[in-house]
């Protein structure tokens, strides 16, 4: 039945898109949509799915629907290029994308001699912050997550020790993060131990880490890496008797996390731009609209894809649903009605948005901190 359903839905909006007068104006997604760490991609395509299909079915922008072409960039700098190659030569007009920091860099080789604007959903490396490009993200920066975590660990923690283990894969976004912590932990007064890096690509056994991790008797873990790695190291910890708290990063946020990370995770703190708590009532709509669709929860990638689609729309009927003047009319974007709240770019595409310190109880990302931005 279910089948039956799905096949007559696409039958009505071939009918629908149909009827549209002008051709439609062409978006590229790009995200890992393959492989073990695919959560972020799968859930960035459907939401940005989700808000395409819900411009359309409230006129489009400027009576043109949008048509977004997906590809996948298998999570590495050279998928990334490749396909955002792919994606100019078909003519789309943004690249929305990618979902990772590393990936972002690779296909940024390619997507900047050719000033083709990238909107990235998830995209946090500081390595991107404050440049006049054509890279633009709806995501607070690993500046700002890590500076908003030390404080919450030194502070409200009160934790004076921390130890990290961090996935090189993702470099970009593992080592600015650190970086950031770091700094402002150490400037209260806290001490980095152990920094172990790893690469997820070689399949490692995490409990090899764990004695120099340890060693110096830290006061809280700080786990550095996507969902799963994530929970396979929470595990890894507990089985070896070490109760330490566990500092989790907005990379990690979703259900893989919970799934595979079960008691091992419970009571980790993560900074993120999201708060799947929330109250506001764009944001319940959305999510029931995402388990309708899709038949399942939607994640911050997925929340963020979605008001990436809208963001993009509302520049886009500026520009007439033209790539001229858009990288102009997005930089222009304040106070945007974004989930949860407003959503500003500063003058360099930078996103200004609310960050927040959740805990993961009986399985649930609970939010115990607020953190609004300093506004311009």
């Amino acid at each position: 039945m279910k089948n039956k359903c799905f096949f007559f839905s696409l039958a009505v909006i071939f009918l629908l898109v149909s009827c549209w007068p002008q051709p439609p104006i062409l978006i590229g997604f790009a995200g890992q949509l393959s492989g073990k760490q695919s959560e972020l991609g799968t859930q960035g395509r459907d939401g940005a799915l989700l808000a395409v299909e819900t411009i359309n079915a409230n006129g489009g922008v400027n009576g043109r629907r949008l048509q977004m072409l997906v590809e996948d960039d298998l999570g590495t700098p050279e998928g990334a290029a490749a396909v955002d190659q792919t994606l100019i030569d078909k003519k789309v007009v943004v690249i929305i994308g990618h979902m990772t920091s590393n990936a972002t860099l690779g296909g940024l080789k390619v997507t900047e001699p050719a000033k083709m604007i990238m909107l990235s959903p998830t995209t946090s490396s500081s390595e991107l912050t404050g440049l006049d490009d054509y890279f633009l993200r709806v995501q607070s920066d690993t500046g700002m997550m890590g500076r908003v975590m030390a404080e919450y660990a030194y502070s409200e923690d009160h934790l004076r020790t921390v130890a990290c283990i961090y996935d090189i894969d993702n470099a970009a976004y593992t080592t600015s993060y650190l970086r950031e912590f770091e700094r402002v932990f150490t400037a209260l007064g806290g001490k980095m131990t152990a920094s172990v890096r790893f690469s997820a690509a070689s399949n490692p056994t995490f409990s090899t880490y764990l004695p120099e991790l340890r060693q110096d008797n830290p006061q809280a873990l700080m786990i550095m890496a996507s969902g799963l790695h994530t929970a396979l190291i929470a595990q890894s910890v507990r089985m070896d008797g070490w109760q330490t708290p566990l500092i989790g990063v907005g990379w990690a946020m979703g259900n893989t996390l919970v799934e595979n990370g079960g008691k091992a995770v419970e009571g980790m703190k993560i900074s993120q731009t999201y708060d799947p708590q929330s109250k506001n009532p764009a944001m319940i709509d959305f999510q029931t609209r995402f388990k309708e669709r899709f038949g399942h929860d939607p994640i911050f990638a997925a929340t963020q894809s979605y008001e990436t689609v809208l963001v993009l729309a509302a520049a886009l009927e500026k520009t007439g649903g033209s790539s001229t003047g858009l990288r102009e009319a997005l930089l222009q974007i304040r106070n945007f009605p974004g989930l949860q709240g407003n959503l500003t770019m500063d003058p360099y595409g930078d996103v200004l948005r609310t960050n927040f310190i959740l805990a993961v109880q009986d399985g649930q990302f609970v939010p115990i901190k607020q953190v609004d931005p300093e506004q311009p």
